[in-house]
């Protein structure tokens, strides 16, 4: 069973984080990392740019930010720690309203979207952005 610690530095109003844990788990199970660890971090706009501009050098905020523990075509020892997923709770909420959907639904697409870059895919082409987005549908069925 993958492990799965949640943090939060943000406001969580509305946000289930047990249910969440539980949805992340299930989702490392699904993309084969079920012997992994994962950090995920709930945080704000404010904290989310402030690392996406230290190390992406992109001054804005994003919804979800990944960092991989170790190159993904790297072999890894079992267990160890896959990475770390850092989602803005309020770039999230704002997304979620737009799209039409709940917090709650847009959080876990997150979690799909940073533990698939975790495990080495990426969405630079339109060809790997297809791919990636049908993965997401895909585990998010599965998942729950």
């Amino acid at each position: 069973m993958p492990v799965v610690d949640i943090r939060a530095v943000c406001d969580r109003a509305g946000v289930d984080i047990a249910a969440l844990k539980q949805y992340a788990e299930r989702v490392m199970v699904e993309t084969g990392n079920e012997k992994c660890e994962l950090s995920l971090l709930l945080a704000d706009d404010v904290f989310v740019r402030d690392l996406n501009r230290r190390y992406r050098s992109i001054d804005r905020t994003t919804n979800v930010l990944a960092f991989p523990q170790q190159d993904a075509s790297q072999t890894l020892p079992i267990p160890t720690t896959l990475g770390d997923v850092v989602i803005s709770v309020e770039k999230a909420g704002r997304d979620s309203v737009a799209a039409g959907h709940s917090l709650s639904d847009e959080l876990k697409k997150l979690i799909v979207h940073g533990v698939l870059h975790l495990s080495g895919h990426d969405h630079k082409t339109r060809a790997e952005t297809r791919q990636m987005r049908d993965l997401e549908q895909t585990i998010m069925e599965r998942a729950g």
